[in-house]
């Protein structure tokens, strides 16, 4: 067993753009953090739980198109990885334990941001929204 395990992450929100860079034998690689959150229904109203945040790793192409799509201000959000869990041995000797996504599926999402050249329409105001 590996040790690994095979994740999907859907409808998630990425604040801010995906950071490309280049590994030290050229190949691209970008970073970027989703957010997520578990609604539920309370008293007959559904409440927004805490925010768990995901770090990303993307190779490759998955990179290219993160930063593509992933420009800061994306909701829903979609990735596909293996979650990994690595142990380091932290400045103070204590141990720190850092959990990431291995991206394996090029990274979609929609709203502000184009994915595979498609912007959605701006939602219509609700008539109380227009103040005249």
């Amino acid at each position: 067993m590996s040790g690994r395990a095979k994740v999907t992450i859907e409808g998630a929100y990425c604040h801010k753009a995906a950071e490309e860079v280049a590994t030290k034998s050229g190949k691209a690689m970008a970073r970027f953090s989703l957010a997520t959150s578990d609604d539920r229904k309370v008293d007959g109203r559904w409440e927004r739980g805490p925010a768990k945040w995901w770090n990303c790793i993307a190779f490759g192409e998955n990179a290219e198109k993160a930063t593509q799509v992933l420009t800061g201000g994306v909701r829903g959000v979609s990735v596909e990885g293996r979650l990994t869990v690595e142990e380091y041995g932290g400045r103070t000797y204590e141990k720190v334990i850092v959990e990431h996504i291995d991206v394996s599926e090029s990274p979609s999402g929609h709203g502000k941001a184009k994915a595979n050249g498609y912007m959605p329409e701006p939602e219509e105001p609700e008539d109380a929204d227009i103040p005249f």
